[in-house]
């Protein structure tokens, strides 16, 4: 889901229902992995070079007080 307006926020968050976490804390670990090997995969095809080069390029840590709550 986008972020509202209200927000003033760019990006993007997920909610979650109670009945999803529980789903996936049924998962195997072996599962959890796959998925997330696949998940890198399609972000890897869905990248550009440039794009991929980019998140090598070193960020400032935030202070513990900067982050969003």
């Amino acid at each position: 889901m986008k972020c509202s307006e209200k927000t003033n926020k760019t990006g993007f968050y997920y909610e979650v229902t109670e009945k999803q976490i529980e789903e996936h804390q049924k998962r195997s670990i072996e599962e959890i992995l796959n998925w997330i090997e696949s998940t890198n995969e399609l972000i890897w095809m869905l990248q550009t070079e440039e794009e991929r080069k980019r998140k090598y390029i070193f960020k400032p840590l935030k202070k513990h007080s900067e982050f969003r709550r």
